[in-house]
């Protein structure tokens, strides 16, 4: 078997575990930094290893009339996912966008 073995610098997050790790912000209406994020490897192929220099930013809006941060990715020019996040600890994803597509939690806000 041909071997694909790649090291990364520390320094960079996976795309794929986004969801989990930015539910651990210390989130305000102001926070913006950039970061080098790994593309996404969930594909039934090897992936190219495209790392992009992202930039996160996060805001308050209403989503399904809960109040939510939302968290956007702007990987590239033309490339950017959003996740939306409770505001409520511990910060449950509620929705997720990504390559036009729209990923939404079943929830119960009570």
């Amino acid at each position: 078997f041909p071997s694909h073995d790649k090291v990364f610098p520390k320094d960079v997050l996976f795309e794929d575990q986004l969801p989990i790790c930015l539910r651990a912000l210390n989130f305000s209406d102001t926070l913006t930094f950039d970061v080098k994020i790994l593309e996404s490897q969930l594909s039934d192929g090897i992936g190219l290893f495209t790392i992009y220099n992202a930039n996160i930013s996060v805001s308050s809006v209403e989503l399904l009339a809960l109040p939510v941060y939302k968290v956007l990715v702007k990987l590239d020019a033309t490339k950017s996912n959003v996740y939306y996040f409770d505001k409520k600890f511990p910060h449950t994803l509620i929705q997720f966008e990504k390559d036009n597509m729209t990923f939404a939690k079943v929830f119960n806000n009570e």
